[in-house]
Order: C-alpha cells, then sequence, then structure tokens
C-alpha cells in the first residue's frame, strides 16, 4: 500500500486488547476504516490478567494513534482524521456491545481470582492524553459525548499527561491527572454506595 498520507515508521494505529473482547471480524471492520485513508493498522492480543486496584487505570483495550498520525490530526490539514478516530471508536463501542466481557478480580477465598461481568475499560491514546470510552453509555449518549471528547482534543490536550474521562454520576466530561482522577474515582464510589444504602433504606 502507498503511503500517500504520512511517511510512516511503525503502523499509523496500534490496538492492544484482551484476549476474546475482539474477534477477527471487529479488527477487520476498524482496518477497513482506516485504509479508506491509506492508514495501516497493528493488532495484538494479550492474555487477561487480576485487577488488583482501580480498574480505570488497567485498560483491556488501548488504541494507540501514532506520532506522525498525532501531529496531522491538529494541523490545520488534519481534520479529516478526527472523523477516522472516531469511526474507530465507535466500531470499537459496537464491538463490546456484542456480548459479555469478565474480568478477573482478586478473591476473598484462599486468593482465588474471581471472575465477574464488567465493562471493558478502553484508551484512546493520542500522545499524552488519555481518552477513556464510556462504553458503558447508551448509543445516543455515547455519541454525544465522543463529539464532546474530540472538541477536547488539539495540540495542546495531547502533549499534557491526562486523563479525559465521562463520569456518569455528576455527568461532567472532566480532563485530570493522575490525582485528580483518583479524586473523582473515589468520589463517583461514594455516589453509587449512598444510592445503595438510599434503596435498601427505602
Amino acid at each position: 500500500m502507498k503511503d500517500t498520507i504520512i511517511d510512516k515508521k511503525t503502523a499509523d494505529v496500534k490496538i492492544d486488547y484482551q484476549e476474546n473482547f475482539l474477534d477477527t471480524t471487529d479488527l477487520k471492520k476498524i482496518e477497513e476504516i482506516l485504509n479508506e485513508k491509506e492508514l495501516s493498522l497493528d493488532a495484538r492480543s494479550h492474555p487477561g490478567r487480576i485487577i488488583g486496584g482501580i480498574e480505570d487505570f488497567f485498560p483491556e483495550i488501548s488504541v494507540l494513534f501514532s506520532p506522525e498520525v498525532v501531529n496531522l490530526m491538529v494541523s490545520i490539514t488534519g481534520a479529516f482524521l478526527y472523523d477516522i478516530a472516531k469511526m474507530v471508536c465507535k466500531s470499537i463501542y459496537n464491538s463490546l456491545k456484542k456480548k459479555p466481557h469478565y474480568r478477573m478480580e482478586p478473591g476473598k477465598i484462599k486468593g482465588q481470582p474471581v471472575i465477574q461481568e464488567s465493562k471493558p475499560v478502553v484508551y484512546i491514546i493520542f500522545g499524552q492524553l488519555r481518552a477513556i470510552l464510556p462504553n458503558e453509555l447508551d448509543n445516543d449518549k455515547f455519541n454525544s459525548v465522543l463529539d464532546k471528547f474530540f472538541e477536547n482534543i488539539n495540540a495542546t490536550t495531547v502533549t499534557q499527561k491526562k486523563y479525559i474521562k465521562y463520569f456518569k454520576k455528576s455527568s461532567e466530561l472532566k480532563i485530570v491527572t493522575d490525582e485528580e482522577f483518583i479524586k473523582e474515582i473515589y468520589k463517583e464510589k461514594q455516589m453509587e454506595d449512598m444510592e445503595k444504602e438510599s434503596k435498601k433504606n427505602d
């Protein structure tokens, strides 16, 4: 394939995914999206792992756009790449909706892992910025939040080591540091616990 858009030294998009979270058909759809603009894909799987910390720090799927793609995307001539990146995000979202997924967590009995149904954590990585795909949302809300995601991806934010995440309980999209991220996660957990407690008392 001719490289007519970007001077490539490596794949334009790399996907690292936990086994069974994506299949050959899913990856083929993504590859077709990228091929429309002569972009290349390198996809590799990894085995499942036990998560013993904050789930959002352990993505089951990571989508990394190469520095060359990111630099072009945030330039004056690279607006078309936003549409490509959105299409990749939507394709992954649709793929994950097709079947349930499970996560291994530390067990309480003899250290044995527990397998729990979960919503996969998906990172979309642009330079230093890690966008966490809100795949737990319904289709309309997902598309709305995704648009807001990309409104915040620019030449400045891609150079900052931060996360961009939609916090469902507060209905807010935020760009946060590691420390701020942990605080927001615990804040959401407290809100969830309060809701559960309130339902018990009803």
